[in-house]
């Protein structure tokens, strides 16, 4: 996951960078719709497995409703930061920066899991897995 939301934070920035070519634009708009939308998959098979079972629909819940939320604020935020005068390429540079925090969260959180799972015995693992 940590690739691939690298991945997404490196063509949503370089679509600030196709200048007047469209067919420039779609591809890195591909390629970043691509791998945001692979990583959000991906991000809610993560948080239904790293919740306990009785808080797993909430937590899921909840993690989707706050990527709901930045669904809707992003474009608002970007068309503010336009009106202001940042150029398009600064706008996407800034838009490219929560895949990057996203990236270090999700070493940050696979270094946390193998940590306390090298701290639990494997037939507790087991038990926590079933």
């Amino acid at each position: 996951m940590m690739v691939s939301y690298l991945f997404a934070g490196f063509f949503t920035v370089i679509i600030g960078h196709a200048g007047d070519s469209a067919m420039l634009a779609v591809i890195f708009g591909f390629g970043a719709g691509f791998f945001i939308t692979g990583n959000q998959t991906c991000a809610n098979a993560l948080a239904a497995r790293l919740y306990p079972t009785n808080a797993c629909a909430t937590g899921v819940g909840w993690a989707l409703g706050v990527g709901r939320l930045g669904s809707v604020v992003g474009p608002v935020v970007a068309g503010m930061l336009l009106a202001i005068g940042w150029s398009t390429q600064s706008v996407f540079l800034a838009a490219g920066l929560p895949a990057l925090l996203a990236a270090i969260s999700v070493l940050i959180l696979g270094r946390v899991v193998t940590a306390r799972n090298a701290a639990v015995p494997m037939a507790e693992q087991d038990r926590l897995t079933a």
